[in-house]
């Protein structure tokens, strides 16, 4: 193989790399969970 070569593939992968990674950052999001209506679902 030539240095080309592994230069075409490493770049490829590098850029797959980072289009995995920015689509993972993308769709995961962060929600905050709170309790302050729960004494709605539970009178005593």
């Amino acid at each position: 193989m030539s240095i080309s070569t592994v230069a075409k593939k490493l770049s490829t992968a590098a850029i797959a790399a980072t289009v995995i990674v920015l689509g993972i950052g993308a769709v995961a999001q962060a929600t905050v969970l709170t309790f302050d209506d729960i004494s709605a679902y539970f009178r005593f």
